[in-house]
């Protein structure tokens, strides 16, 4: 059961503390926002860094998932 204030994360729907959950991607109008657990936005962080990465890593260098 979850009290009044918890709220729920967008990607798996289990209900978390507000402090334990955060809106992104950040700067963008709340209706363009998801609301993310902690460990599932640190994966769709860890997922950003990588896609960065391989955009400026060479094409010879890149690997295969």
């Amino acid at each position: 059961m979850h009290g009044k204030d918890y709220r729920r994360c967008d990607f798996d729907g289990e209900y978390h503390h507000p402090d334990e959950t955060i809106l992104i991607p950040e700067g963008q109008p709340r209706p363009k926002q998801k609301r993310l657990c902690l460990d599932h936005a640190e994966q769709y962080l860890k997922h950003l860094i990588a896609l960065a990465e391989c955009k400026t890593m060479p094409h010879q260098r890149r690997r295969v998932a």
